[in-house]
């Protein structure tokens, strides 16, 4: 997606109006990048091994 995108860019071949329907995307594809390069909080992850045990009947 990347690649497409630049040559579209670099190449001057793009309408404004494509551009404006592809910009939504490459700005959820950049969220989505930053977002996989944050940590995730201790205190957020789920810990199965610190949950009680259900009593068996």
């Amino acid at each position: 997606m990347t690649a497409v995108l630049g040559e579209l860019m670099e190449s001057g071949k793009a309408s404004k109006k494509l551009m404006m329907m592809y910009s939504p995307f490459m700005a959820l594809g950049d969220l989505a990048f930053l977002h996989g390069l944050i940590p995730c909080s201790s205190k957020t992850s789920l810990d199965l091994s610190k949950r009680p045990v259900l009593p068996r009947k």
